[in-house]
């Protein structure tokens, strides 16, 4: 239980991190096209 716990809070971690950094690039993108 313990260690599903880990996985899923390390994974949720990722995710949210991975997301930031889509949103962030995606922002970035379409500041330089413009």
């Amino acid at each position: 239980k313990c260690n599903d716990c880990g996985s899923s809070r390390s994974v949720a971690n990722i995710s949210s991190g991975y997301h930031a950094t889509s949103r962030a690039d995606r922002r970035a993108a379409r500041n330089a096209k413009a």
